[in-house]
Formats: C-alpha cells, sequence, structure tokens
C-alpha cells in the first residue's frame, strides 16, 4: 500500500463518518417504526369504581363509563363500558380504545393529551343521569397501576375511579377479543329469545 499516513487517517475518518451515518439512519428508522407501532397500538384499559353516589331508589346505582378527548374545543365521546347494575362499587370489562382515539390530532399518542373520564347510571327510561367526572391525560392512563381519580358533580366529590391498570395489545389481539364478545352477547340475546318462545315439536336449539 503506497498511501501515506496521513490519507490512510483521511480514509478511516471518511470510514467512522460512514458507519454514524449508518447507524443515525438506522436509529432514525427504528425511532419512526416504533412511533407508527404506538399510533396503531389499542388499549385494554382496567377501571373500577368505589362509593360511587346512590341514584337508584332502592339506594344503589346503575354506573357505566365514558372515555372523551379533546376536539375542535370540545370534548367528543371515544369510548365506553358496559353498565354494571345494582351496584356503588363496580368493575368493569376492560375498556379497548385505540391509542390514537384518545388525542386531539389522532398522531400525537406519546403527548399529555387530555381525557375526561364521565361514569352515569343508566335508566330504563334512557335519560342517564350523571354521577361524576373527572379530567385527567393519555400519559397518566398509560402508566396507571391502581391510579386513583376522584369523581365530581356539582363541586361535590361523587366517588372515586381506580385505573387498574393500561396495557397495550396487538390490533389482531383486540379484533379478535371484539369479535368474541359480540358473539357471546348475540349468543345470549338467542338464547333468551328462543327461552320465551314456544317450541314447534322437534325443534332443534339453534345455539347448540
Amino acid at each position: 500500500d503506497l498511501k501515506s499516513p496521513k490519507n490512510k487517517d483521511k480514509d478511516k475518518d471518511k470510514d467512522k463518518d460512514k458507519e454514524q451515518k449508518t447507524v443515525e439512519n438506522d436509529g432514525s428508522k427504528i425511532q419512526e417504526y416504533l412511533a407508527k407501532k404506538r399510533q396503531e397500538e389499542t388499549l385494554s384499559i382496567q377501571f373500577r369504581g368505589e362509593k360511587l353516589d346512590k341514584k337508584d331508589v332502592f339506594g344503589l346505582s346503575d354506573p357505566y363509563l365514558e372515555l372523551f378527548r379533546v376536539r375542535a374545543g370540545g370534548w367528543e365521546k371515544v369510548a365506553a363500558t358496559e353498565v354494571i347494575k345494582t351496584t356503588l362499587n363496580p368493575r368493569w370489562e376492560p375498556l379497548l380504545v385505540k391509542a390514537a382515539k384518545l388525542t386531539a390530532d389522532h398522531r400525537d399518542v406519546n403527548g399529555d393529551n387530555p381525557v375526561k373520564v364521565v361514569v352515569l347510571d343508566w335508566n330504563r327510561s334512557g335519560e342517564s343521569e350523571p354521577i361524576g367526572e373527572v379530567e385527567t391525560s393519555l400519559k397518566d392512563i398509560r402508566s396507571a397501576k391502581d391510579l386513583t381519580l376522584e369523581l365530581m358533580n356539582n363541586q361535590k366529590v361523587s366517588g372515586q375511579i381506580i385505573i387498574e391498570s393500561c396495557k397495550a395489545i396487538s390490533s389482531d389481539a383486540s379484533d379478535t377479543k371484539n369479535a368474541a364478545r359480540r358473539a357471546s352477547t348475540r349468543l345470549e340475546l338467542q338464547m333468551e329469545r328462543q327461552k320465551n318462545e314456544p317450541k314447534a315439536r322437534g325443534q332443534v336449539d339453534a345455539w347448540l
């Protein structure tokens, strides 16, 4: 090799620069990939309530929970739990919601996005009665582990909401779980309907 020591040093520096740029590019691609995956995440959030206000005649409530995000200067509902009847200490099924739906712009899933939690009492008339509400953030929900929030109604404490956990799950898993839940609900309704209908002789139960 007839290159002078100076030229050899220059070549080494060029190689180091190329390696550094490759590392930076790879790192940037990894960050972009992770950000995209986080954008597509479905969150499984476990809520429970404690010592909720009594709204029904018999001293209990039929509570359910709704989540809201900031949208166009106001609040927009993005998800809701099932109703649990006659209790002041409900523990709902894990609520599945896309992380992007809890942001103001569908993009900044890592930011401190405001989220409002509202608990209502279900009524047969169709007009639900507010039990209480509280504001938190997507960031706090993501990191929650038995996070306790105080519900307020007319400037009075009306119970507590505890976010037990928040887990990120794959889209395939959440789709499967939602499909199974819908199928189970349809089956229950079908069974109830057929239970109340007289059977013709020789009729086979549709759910068997």
